[in-house]
């Protein structure tokens, strides 16, 4: 998330800038994208792609002369993403069940055209399989860049195998005439090998078909994330300060006892006559908030801890730029909570 980033940069920026600060990581609970309506339990995840020819897209560069004989298949490389989707989304235990159609739906060439499901292909596919949703690949498209370098002198192989991948997906219900997402997908992985010979490095590196196959499996498992309630990772802190208040708070918040912090805080902040150091409490206040699940007190006590840095540093301060990602991130977690609320109820 763009908001993480900005805030987990200023985290940086401002712990080189000053000690009397600590920085943890969290663990947060995020809502799926897509928000189905409460009777969809079964999820059919279908190939509505044609895979490209096997002259495209694939590009083998050896000692800086571009080779004419590449060929890479991208048949399984579409089902694979769908499996692997599918597989994650079922290990999430969201839904009661995730079925996997194994033929491809589309037997033309037209492997550029995006073609959506219809309604009553919807309804078909839901009747036979059983299920109330399906989530459908409609284009997979691959680039692929094999370089390789030989370095005599030094008795080794180097070589590089790049893969990128973009499409759309879609989920749909027989419900709705359109689908009831569109979901543009953009990702790349990438190999890195150094070989005594090529022989070796060319064990080392996959082969064109496989290249693809694990490619687009990896990138299914990333794209989870649109479909089902999702954990991620984000970076939090708490001022610090040698008073013997503001140690007892801290030491409540390294064990994890953040009402008995937000108690220590409150006082400090009551009791303080200093600007900056209220404004810090204030910020303190606002993460205890946040770490008891009451975003809205959070979003207060972190608008106040702002407007207060705002005065004493001005609009570009350190801390005033930190508090705004911090506003902004607990607004998206107050957004969050109300569409989990929906999506996995209270």
């Amino acid at each position: 998330m763009k908001v993480r980033s900005i805030l987990f940069l200023a985290l940086s920026g401002l712990c080189v800038a000053c000690g009397n600060m600590r920085t943890f990581q969290v663990e947060t609970f995020n809502p799926a994208d897509v928000t189905y309506p409460k009777e969809v339990s079964k999820i059919l995840m279908v190939n509505n792609a044609v895979p490209q020819p096997d002259s495209v897209g694939y590009q083998f560069v050896l000692n800086g002369e571009e080779q004419d004989t590449c060929r890479a298949k991208a048949d399984s490389a579409l089902f694979a993403f769908c499996r692997s989707l599918g597989t994650v989304i079922a290990d999430a235990s969201y839904f009661e069940d995730v079925l996997l159609y194994h033929e491809p739906l589309r037997h033309d060439r037209a492997y550029l055209q995006d073609i959506r499901l219809g309604q009553e292909d919807v309804r078909r596919l839901c009747e036979e399989n059983g299920t109330d949703a399906v989530i459908s690949l409609e284009r997979m498209t691959f680039t692929m860049e094999k370089e390789v370098e030989s370095y005599p002198h030094m008795g080794l192989e180097y070589g590089v195998v790049k893969v990128r991948a973009s499409g759309i997906v879609r989920t749909y219900i027989p419900q709705k005439e359109q689908s009831m997402a569109t979901i543009l997908l953009s990702d790349s992985v990438m190999w890195e090998e150094v070989g005594d010979n090529l022989a070796m490095l060319n064990e080392l590196l996959p082969p064109p078909d496989v290249a693809l196959e694990v490619a687009a499996a990896y990138i299914g498992a990333r794209m989870s994330d649109h479909f089902v309630p999702h954990w991620s990772e984000a970076s939090r802190w708490y001022y610090t300060n040698p008073g013997a208040r503001w140690k007892e708070a801290s030491a409540f918040a390294s064990d994890g006892k953040w009402a008995e912090a937000e108690q220590r805080w409150m006082q400090i902040a009551e009791k303080s006559s200093n600007p900056a150091a209220q404004a810090k409490a204030y910020t303190n206040l606002a993460l205890a908030c946040e770490m008891q699940n009451r975003f809205s007190d959070a979003c207060d006590w972190a608008r106040k801890a702002e407007a207060l840095f705002e005065k004493a540093e001005g609009e570009k301060g350190e801390n005033t730029l930190l508090l705004k990602a911090y506003v902004i991130a607990l607004n998206e977690r107050i957004s969050a909570d109300e569409k989990l609320n929906i999506q996995i109820g209270e």
